[in-house]
């Protein structure tokens, strides 16, 4: 009886165990439920962004396809109005032998320079006739009016480093087409050389900065590669320095071109105590160098006074120098008999 008693308890708890465990299930199930629908629902809000996005990225790049359509039809412009000003021009062989043309610059790209080139060096395959002389002349004129302008133009710069990057960009510029046209005339044998062909340099401000901006970056990177140039020269020299004079200490083989100010200075230290190393090494050797120079000059002396100067008849002892390492060693019977001198 006991036994049915404890078995029905036991059943009974378990029922309840079942029913607790049914009711806690479905709390989690339906917690788990009520997430995955915020989830859903954020998924959702996601999704529109995400549309939204894309649909703005699609108007952006319909305007950036605008912007190049616009800025492309911007750079041809300049190209047709430069080919219609050719074909405007007169026939006339003197007008189309003036090559003192003012080219207007639209932008400061620099790939204005060929067309440029191409258009002198059309003029001047067409300068081909009469009164060459008076062209010449007038080329002259124009090309003295245009270097002071120029020279006004530099004046008015800014500061003394634009301007003479502005006169080294221009020179280049101008030896390039003279070249160009200087080779063309060359090719014609009716035609007389040219001294010096030069280009108007507009008096807006944007050609000039452009040039500024060009010339400032080749000035750069020229100062870059010589400041690397130094520096692998100076740890080439600094490196075979050491090991010629056998200095082990020097610490200064560190480049110093990615570095801060405060490593470069440390670094400038570093390199100055190996100067003084070396400095010192060199001293060292330089007086050693000169007991030794001392040492034989007296042998010398010594030397010529023998020589010129013979003693009595007699045995003469020669005073041998001892060996600078204090060597204790003694002449034998045969160096010893060497050791005297008989004077005729």
């Amino acid at each position: 009886m006991n036994l049915r008693k404890n078995l029905t308890e036991a059943h009974g708890r378990m029922s309840d165990l079942r029913g607790e465990l049914n009711e806690k299930q479905k709390i989690e199930l339906e917690r788990n439920v009520a997430l995955v629908l915020q989830q859903n629902n954020e998924l959702s809000v996601l999704k529109g962004k995400m549309a939204h996005m894309t649909s703005l990225l699609e108007k952006k790049d319909r305007e950036l396809e605008v912007f190049k359509e616009a800025l492309r039809a911007s750079q041809e412009k300049p190209k047709l109005q430069l080919h219609k000003e050719k074909e405007q021009k007169p026939r006339n062989p003197t007008q189309m032998c003036d090559i003192s043309v003012q080219i207007e610059p639209t932008h400061t790209d620099l790939s204005l320079s060929s067309q440029e080139e191409q258009s002198f060096s059309d003029l001047g395959a067409k300068c081909k006739g009469s009164r060459h002389e008076e062209v010449i002349q007038r080329q002259k004129r124009a090309l003295s009016e245009l270097r002071t302008r120029i020279r006004e133009l530099e004046k008015a710069g800014s500061s003394d480093h634009k301007d003479h990057l502005n006169e080294s960009f221009l020179d280049f510029k101008t030896l390039r087409i003279e070249k160009n046209v200087q080779k063309i005339l060359d090719s014609k044998s009716g035609l007389p050389t040219l001294s010096r062909i030069e280009i108007t340099v507009p008096q807006n401000g944007p050609a000039i900065s452009g040039f500024n901006q060009a010339m400032e970056k080749s000035g750069k990177m020229d100062v870059a590669e010589a400041l690397e140039l130094s520096e692998k020269l100076y740890m080439d020299m600094s490196k075979t320095l050491g090991s010629l004079m056998n200095i082990k200490d020097m610490a200064g083989h560190v480049s110093m071109k990615y570095l801060s100010p405060k490593e470069r200075e440390k670094v400038n230290k570093l390199r100055q105590r190996d100067l003084d190393l070396v400095f010192d090494k060199i001293t060292q050797l330089k007086n050693r160098l000169e007991r030794k120079e001392e040492l034989l000059r007296g042998y010398e002396k010594d030397i010529e006074q023998l020589r010129y100067h013979p003693r009595p008849r007699g045995k003469t002892q020669i005073t041998i120098p001892s060996k600078p390492q204090g060597s204790s060693r003694h002449l034998g019977p045969d160096r010893r008999t060497e050791a005297w001198a008989w004077n005729d």
